[in-house]
């Protein structure tokens, strides 16, 4: 009897600690997983407090947030990848009805620490994230040879005179040149080619993008940047345009093989867009006079947030097709049709075939007139 007991004892005590052994392996393993973004606010903050910061990054569909307590705050969220997280301050977004997201650049865990401003969240002192530092110098130097470019009234007179398509090339690429080659295998390298590289042609992007490592190559951004580069080359005029399928704002999927037999014109565009609302008004011009003349609009969203999306639409009642991006990792946009600058919009003949890439709404207009006129482009 007293044997059975001891040896019931032994093993429930036995059990209990190899309990123990994986809950502390479980725990290290998220708390290896984790990052931390602990900040805190310079000067006078006593006024904040209650006030939230917010987290969100559209790529891996995280969000979280946490309350200002004595002008600190501290949010964990799981690492899943190499990415960039966006915060903002509730405080902000009260007082100008608005904001600008602090974006950090994140490769590994880590614990982030941040030197929080109260009036311009986004302004924030960051520090923690390597890559995030790489991009953050980069940024600078950009914007002081922009500067000295634009003060210079011999540099801007040369520029205008040679009348380029990227004027800006033969100042910028040393710069580029020096980023990439120092740092090609950071997560920053190819985010940086990912969304800074409109000054250069397609050729000088190409030779840019074979500075990085392996490794560089390897993540999200210089992917999505080099799948862009093949995007271009085959959105153009006489190609055939790339099928997709995304949710309306219903949650509804729609396909734009559906839309064969039409003329569609499929624009690219963003809620928060002061010139997306200009093209928006040519764009309801052009469906009112030819929508009953076999075409159909096709706006596709890029907004961060739905509901931003969702609130413009319900107030300016856009009476064609809206859809939604839902994963900016397999962007319809950026990876079918090579966009990054918004908006954007192609005119595809009833065959699916691209008449025209990357026009303004005038000048579709214009295309249109002249066809449904004269009965071709």
């Amino acid at each position: 009897m007293r044997k059975n007991l001891l040896r019931s004892v032994t093993i429930f005590f036995l059990l209990m600690m190899l309990a123990l052994v994986q809950q502390n392996a479980v725990g290290h393993s998220h708390a290896n997983q984790t990052i931390t973004f602990k900040g805190e606010f310079i000067g006078e903050s006593k006024y904040l407090d209650g006030y939230k910061i917010v987290l969100y990054n559209n790529e891996t569909r995280q969000s979280d947030s946490a309350v200002i307590i004595h002008g600190k705050f501290e949010i964990r969220c799981e690492f899943l990848r190499p990415t960039r997280y966006l915060l903002y301050s509730t405080y902000e977004l009260k007082k100008k009805g608005g904001f600008q997201p602090l974006a950090i650049l994140v490769d590994t865990t880590c614990t982030v620490r941040i030197e929080a401003s109260k009036e311009q969240f986004n302004s924030s002192k960051v520090a923690g994230a390597a890559p995030n530092k790489v991009l953050n110098d980069f940024l600078n130097q950009l914007a002081d040879k922009l500067t000295a470019i634009a003060e210079s009234d011999r540099e801007l007179g040369i520029i205008k005179a040679k009348n380029s398509r990227y004027p800006l090339q033969p100042y910028l690429l040393p710069l580029y040149d020096s980023i990439l080659t120092n740092n090609g295998s950071s997560l920053a390298s190819g985010f940086i080619l990912d969304r800074y590289t409109t000054y250069f042609d397609e050729d000088t992007k190409h030779r840019l993008y074979e500075k990085l490592t392996t490794k560089g190559k390897s993540f999200s951004y210089a992917q999505a940047f080099f799948q862009k580069l093949v995007a271009q080359r085959n959105a153009v005029a006489g190609k055939q345009g790339a099928s997709f399928e995304l949710p309306d704002s219903g949650g509804v999927l729609v396909t734009s093989d559906s839309f064969r037999g039409k003329f569609v014109v499929l624009d690219f565009w963003l809620s928060n867009c002061l010139k997306c609302h200009a093209e928006n008004q040519i764009l309801r011009r052009i469906w009112e006079t030819y929508q009953n003349k076999g075409l159909v609009i096709i706006s596709v969203s890029m907004d961060y947030l739905k509901d931003d999306w969702l609130a413009y639409l319900r107030k300016e009642k856009l009476p064609w097709v809206h859809l939604y991006e839902t994963d900016r990792t397999r962007s319809v946009a950026r990876l079918k049709y090579g966009v990054s600058d918004f908006p954007a919009s192609f005119l595809l003949d009833p065959s699916g075939t691209i008449i025209g890439s990357k026009l303004n709404a005038a000048a579709i207009e214009e295309w249109l007139g002249a066809y449904f006129k004269n009965g071709s482009l």
